[in-house]
């Protein structure tokens, strides 16, 4: 399992070129993001951050 987070932030370390692929790819799934600064708001469920997690995941598996 993951460890609890101790912050509200995600910092991505991606290219570039990956990050705008990423976003894109988030924004045809629903997910809009503005930097490779991920923000968490206490309005976002746990079922929303599985989701994210998800499409994550799946950007991984179609660039790996």
């Amino acid at each position: 399992g993951l460890e609890s987070p101790e912050t509200n932030m995600v910092m991505l370390k991606l290219a570039n070129e990956t990050f705008m692929e990423l976003q894109a790819f988030l924004a045809a799934h629903g997910v809009k993001v503005a930097s490779p600064r991920l923000v968490l708001h206490r309005d976002i469920s746990t079922a929303d951050i599985e989701h994210l997690v998800s499409l994550f995941r799946r950007f991984d598996e179609s660039h790996g």
